[in-house]
Parts: C-alpha cells; structure tokens; sequence
C-alpha cells in the first residue's frame, strides 16, 4: 500500500496520498507524500 515502503525508498517524485492515508490524516489531502515526514514531526513537538 502506498505510504508502506521503507523510509529511503521513497519514489523519485512526490506522489497523492491513497485514501487510506487521507483517512489517516483527517481527510488533509494537501499533505503530499514527501512532506508526511516533516507532517509527523510537527506533531511529535
């Protein structure tokens, strides 16, 4: 499933999240892929 591949291998190019992940994040579909790092970050603080 996309979001599921290990950190590192992450596709050359920024991709849409799945349904599942906008499910995840409350429907926030701006989230692109790449920034699903930097997203978990700020709610780790």
């Amino acid at each position: 499933a996309m979001g599921m591949e290990p950190m590192g291998e992450l596709p050359a190019e920024p991709q849409p999240p799945a349904p599942e992940m906008d499910d995840m994040f409350n429907g926030q579909g701006d989230i692109g892929y790449l920034d699903i790092p930097t997203f978990l970050r700020k709610q780790a603080d």
